[in-house]
């Protein structure tokens, strides 16, 4: 007996201890693909590879494809490989990352379920040696809405939020946020940082669709940040970089300052610290119409000394290579009003986009008006624009794509769509979200804001590997696109 016991003990010792040793707990701000396991990132190679730890990994054979891509509105998923099958429920993978990608200070990785299309967004730094654990910088991203000032959101198309409070009393630092108009659909990373020009973020928090629509989270400071001045909190959603942030002293008599270079802010009334403050955030906001002649409108929040160039364009293109109405520049930034003339070239169209890029920066707003004597955003726009054609704010459309037949058709279901709309389908190269493609039909939304639908391929697409489809409101600035395998 005394023999075989010294064998086992032999063997055991021949055998790598992280087979015996239990997986890593993941950490609060891992990722989990609705039905399918948890991620995050393990390890990152510059311009080479990423390695991701997965853990409850489903029973059976799921597959579940995994992509890289840029963060923020270019996010075009690039395939890198499939999450193996026979790994078991915890394993560690790696993927290369495209040459398309190299450089790109900040990716983001998305794994998606061939079964059922669920699917989880996560962001990370393209620096060897990064992982879910450590340090990494964001830039700024701005965006508007139609919205006015006052019920603006912090967030374009997500949550409101700011500092409740600052506990000095224990021997831990920790700072409270309250977060409204969290409607689970997308995750959002809450990263913490000193607030300075390069903002090396730590992360913190994840609110994901378990998280409350609106609710209070409470979280210690990193002992890295307890000798800083000044805190900058940041919210970031992981799928498509849209951001908000909001600074604060760190001190027992603390209060809400402006973050460093940060064009989205959370502002705060130190006079009334106890009474819920609102937010604002950049937006415009249409104040008058002269149909075919010119439009007002008054910009708020904008980022100051920084010029913007004025396009204008068809509905459903956020005025994206539009025609050029002239420059902007913000002077000291802040709220202002402005005045443009309407081109000839959209003069007798019924909608119009219209589009502030940034020629120095990577920021951009946009709105859209009815080309109607009268048109303000007041009265909720004009009074032959259908109501069936206006969704919630936060609200926009979505598609999934359910069956292809290869070269001949694709299935899809669309969801929180206007209602009684049409809706252009255009098909068009991969990574062109549709833009500028071939017209492959039209759908009629009816009185649901929900359907089922097959389209056509159209020939001069049926040979690619990959194609991008867009489904474009006729009436309406709302538009949808995606992409699927021609297989």
């Amino acid at each position: 007996m005394k023999r075989i016991l010294t064998v086992l003990f032999a063997i055991l010792m021949f055998f790598p201890s992280s087979v015996l040793a239990a997986p890593a707990p993941a950490p609060s701000y891992s990722v989990t693909i609705p039905g399918g396991p948890t991620f995050w990132v393990h390890d990152v190679i510059r311009n080479e590879s990423i390695t991701i730890q997965v853990t409850d990994f489903p029973k059976g054979d799921p597959r579940y494809m995994v992509q890289l891509g840029r963060i923020g509105t270019l996010f075009e998923p690039i395939g890198v490989g499939e999450l193996e099958t026979n790994s078991g429920s915890s394993f560690r993978q790696t993927f290369r990352i495209p040459g398309r990608l190299h450089g790109q200070r900040n990716l983001a990785i998305q794994i998606v379920s061939r079964a059922d299309g669920s699917y989880a967004h996560d962001i990370f730094a393209n620096e060897t040696g990064w992982n879910t654990n450590k340090l990494f910088t964001l830039s700024p991203v701005a965006h508007a809405s139609s919205q006015d000032a006052n019920s603006s959101v912090n967030i374009f198309q997500g949550p409101s939020f700011w500092v409740s409070d600052v506990d000095l009393s224990t021997s831990m630092p920790r700072i409270t946020i309250k977060v409204e108009q969290y409607d689970g659909l997308d995750k959002y990373r809450v990263l913490v940082g000193e607030n300075n020009a390069n903002f090396q973020a730590l992360p913190v928090l994840m609110l994901d669709k378990d998280s409350p629509f609106e609710g209070r989270y409470t979280f210690d400071l990193p002992s890295g940040l307890w000798d800083d001045d000044e805190i900058m909190i940041k919210l970031v959603n992981t799928h498509n970089g849209n951001s908000g942030s909001t600074a604060v002293t760190l001190a027992q008599d603390w209060e809400v300052i402006t973050p460093y270079g940060q064009y989205t802010t959370t502002y705060f009334d130190l006079a009334a610290k106890s009474k819920e403050p609102r937010t604002g955030a950049p937006s415009t906001r249409i104040l008058s119409v002269s149909q075919n002649t010119e439009v007002t409108l008054q910009l708020f929040n904008m980022p100051p000394e920084k010029e913007f160039l004025v396009t204008m364009g068809p509905i459903g293109t956020q005025g994206i290579g539009g025609f050029v109405i002239g420059t902007q520049t913000t002077g000291e930034g802040g709220n202002f009003i402005v005045t443009y003339p309407i081109p000839a070239q959209l003069q007798n169209e019924g909608l119009i986009s219209i589009r502030f890029q940034s020629t120095s920066s990577g920021h951009y707003a946009f709105d859209y008006f009815a080309n109607e004597d009268g048109y303000n955003a007041v009265t909720g726009g004009s009074t032959t624009l259908n109501p069936d054609w206006v969704l919630a704010a936060g609200t926009y459309p979505n598609t999934r794509i359910v069956s292809v037949v290869a070269g001949t058709s694709v299935s899809l279901t669309g969801t929180n769509f206007t209602k009684n709309d049409t809706y252009v389908v255009l098909m068009g190269l991969y990574g062109t979200q549709g833009i500028g493609g071939f017209v492959a039909g039209e759908i009629e939304t009816g009185d649901s804001s929900a359907f089922s639908v097959t389209i056509d391929i159209p020939a001069e697409l049926a040979g690619l590997d990959i194609i991008a489809i867009r489904l474009e409101s006729k009436n309406a600035d709302y538009y949808a696109y995606d992409f699927f395998y021609n297989r």
